[in-house]
């Protein structure tokens, strides 16, 4: 089977020997990322549809342990055993999960990949800022609302439209500079998908920590996916309300940026990847404390260069949806 190759602005990754269902997810995870050539590999990936390979975890004291797995250290190689479920072997470059779960073991390689790429746009000054962002008369509109505040829904609702494009529903990169860049992945529905979603465009998967969730390919949102950089717009700032209205109202550049340390800086709501990434060490902490501080100066920029909103949303998603549609349509018209 051809490997896949996904580019993230430079970061390489190969998904090699594999089970062709769970290639298949991956490449429909981050299709947008999707690359036919190259001339390096940064990560290599291979997924093996069996029990997990226990007989190869040493004897050695757990160095972590999380939510989602136990890590263990030995020598060059980095083990992390997800509860019986799964095993992940680390050495340098390359990664092997093991599992007779189709769904773990997509998911695995998934956060997997989420965490490394997620270290080298660090890295690069592009930072993960939960959010949705669509485009919208040349600028990028952003909305910064919890979990659940309904970004995917928003989102979805108003690529059905013109003039508006996809940006990222979860998680648009911010430069240095503030501007946003693209990072899209598929559309999760928690409830029943959009009845007018071809088949061929859905996937039901489960995951480790949540209920079931169905993605929405990005192929059926083809022509509506921004492809470079964008000067940021509107900033809204959604907060929920137990009301049944909503509506748009100007705050401060600093009450915007208070949220952008929540949402951008400490990354509340985004897949850090915490098990991957911590160390106990004090060259790591440094390294980690340059890039609180490159974010840091993204939320800044972004701060002074965005235009910053309250977004009052009541319990009538419908209702937001229009309020906020409207609202961009008549910033677009101030313009």
């Amino acid at each position: 089977m051809k490997p896949c190759l996904l580019n993230f602005y430079g970061y390489v990754v190969e998904i090699g020997r594999s089970h062709e269902r769970v290639v298949d997810h991956l490449c429909r995870d981050f299709s947008f990322f999707l690359t036919p050539t190259t001339d390096r590999i940064d990560l290599h990936l291979e997924a093996h549809h069996r029990p997990p390979d226990f007989h190869l975890l040493p004897d050695c004291e757990a160095s972590y342990i999380g939510p989602r797995n136990i890590r263990y250290k030995h020598g060059s190689q980095t083990y992390y055993d997800y509860f019986g479920e799964a095993l992940l072997i680390e050495d340098h470059k390359t990664a092997v999960v093991s599992s007779e779960s189709i769904d773990l073991l997509r998911e695995v390689f998934y956060l997997y990949i989420l965490s490394k790429v997620g270290l080298y746009l660090d890295k690069r000054g592009l930072h993960r800022l939960h959010a949705a962002s669509f485009s919208c008369a040349g600028e990028a509109a952003l909305l910064l609302c919890p979990s659940g505040g309904g970004k995917s829904t928003t989102t979805f609702h108003l690529l059905s439209k013109e003039p508006y494009g996809l940006i990222s529903e979860d998680s648009p990169l911010v430069g240095v500079d503030g501007d946003i860049y693209p990072f899209p992945l598929c559309l999760g529905c928690k409830g029943k998908p959009p009845a007018n979603v071809p088949e061929r465009h859905l996937r039901k998967v489960s995951r480790m920590e949540f209920d079931p969730k169905t993605l929405i390919d990005l192929d059926f949102f083809e022509g509506k996916l921004e492809r470079a950089p964008l000067p940021p717009g509107p900033i809204l700032v959604g907060v929920r309300h137990s009301g049944g209205t909503s509506r748009i109202e100007p705050t401060t550049r600093l009450a915007l940026f208070r949220f952008l340390v929540r949402d951008l800086v400490i990354g509340m709501g985004i897949f850090q990847g915490v098990e991957f990434l911590f160390r106990n060490r004090l060259s790591g902490l440094a390294r980690h404390s340059l890039v609180m501080a490159s974010r840091l100066r993204s939320a800044i920029a972004l701060s002074r260069r965005g235009r910053p909103y309250l977004f009052r949303m009541g319990r009538n998603i419908d209702r937001n949806i229009a309020t906020l549609d409207d609202f961009l349509r008549a910033s677009q018209a101030t313009r």
